[in-house]
């Protein structure tokens, strides 16, 4: 089942639904990721309403399990934050 996700995914592109959520957005981002640009993470940020971006530094995509406390400081930061980057 994974592998068939891995495949599917990246001809995934939400980019047009996104400007339809509606609830609070943190998105959770890489400083440097060997996958994606930070840049398309700031858009992804930009494009849905009110959303907020929370850069961990580091050189890893998956940074919710190589820097799990600093997800989890940005997480705890989110409520009642204003538009604004973190640098974690």
């Amino acid at each position: 089942m994974l592998q068939g996700l891995c495949r599917i995914v990246p001809g995934v592109n939400i980019t047009q639904l996104l400007s339809q959520v509606k609830v609070p957005t943190l998105v959770l981002a890489p400083a440097t990721s060997p996958v994606t640009p930070l840049s398309e993470r700031v858009m992804i940020r930009d494009t849905i309403p009110g959303a907020h971006i929370a850069v961990v530094e580091g050189r890893s995509h998956e940074i919710y399990v190589d820097y799990p406390e600093a997800c989890i400081s940005a997480l705890l930061k989110f409520p009642g934050s204003q538009r604004e980057c973190y640098r974690c």
